[in-house]
């Protein structure tokens, strides 16, 4: 919840999607989550770190 535009909804998908897939193979894995599209991942994409 400490990125810009992740809630507490956001952040529970997020947590949800990693403990039944695993980590993110690439930043561009979050948007895999219902509810971040293109603009809200170009505000947080400098801010995730995938490994």
């Amino acid at each position: 919840m400490t990125l810009p535009g992740i809630g507490e909804s956001k952040a529970d998908k997020i947590i949800a999607y990693r403990e039944a897939n695993g980590r993110f193979n690439s930043p561009e894995g979050i948007m895999e989550i219902s509810g971040i599209k293109d603009g809200l991942y170009n505000k947080i994409k400098d801010k995730i770190c995938a490994n």
